[in-house]
């Protein structure tokens, strides 16, 4: 009986085994494409503007759409077009980069842009988003979670100064007051 039941347990550990989907490196690299891509979308303040992380997306999304327009020669559509990068100032080393009009609708590919823009790679990988001020000048919007932890830190930063001027300042009337009627 014992026997019986190894050679039971055995049997389905194999068959198990075997039933299992076996992971390619080109399905591993893959997977984890998809995972950095998802994971690099958060929340973004344009200077007082938040756009959030799924309109950012969207408008990636968008943009790829758009250009197959483009592509097939529909007329009106001005964007996706090539982004400087500053001479590299927004996003270093990156090259080869395309804006697109962010906007909350998600901008059609017609019409008025607006003033803030998704940055992305020529294979529609997310950069960033900035605020066309006008002419070349951009400024760039910062990650909401960034900002914040920002914040936290400057605040944390503001309240120590105060301490230590508080006890710099207490210390400092106490020597005066032991000074006047201290030591003799």
């Amino acid at each position: 009986m014992l026997f019986n039941f190894k050679s039971i347990f055995l049997l389905a550990l194999a068959a198990n085994a075997y039933a299992l989907p076996i992971s390619t490196a080109g399905d591993t690299a893959l997977e984890t494409r998809s995972l950095e891509a998802r994971a690099q979308y958060k929340d973004v303040d344009c200077n007082g503007k938040v756009f959030k992380a799924d309109i950012l997306r969207s408008s990636i999304s968008k943009a790829r759409e758009v250009q197959g327009l483009k592509d097939q020669k529909k007329p009106g559509y001005s964007y996706p077009k090539p982004y400087g990068n500053d001479d590299g100032k927004m996003f270093p080393g990156a090259s080869g980069l395309y804006e697109y009009p962010l906007n909350s609708p998600v901008y059609s590919g017609k019409g008025i842009p607006g003033s803030y823009r998704v940055i992305m790679t020529s294979n529609y990988g997310y950069k960033g988003a900035l605020l066309h001020k006008g002419g070349n000048t951009f400024q760039k919007c910062i990650n909401v979670e960034d900002k914040k932890k920002q914040e936290e830190e400057d605040a944390r930063k503001k309240k120590e100064e105060s301490d230590k001027q508080s006890k710099e300042a207490k210390e400092a009337n106490e020597r005066k007051k032991h000074g006047k009627g201290g030591k003799q």
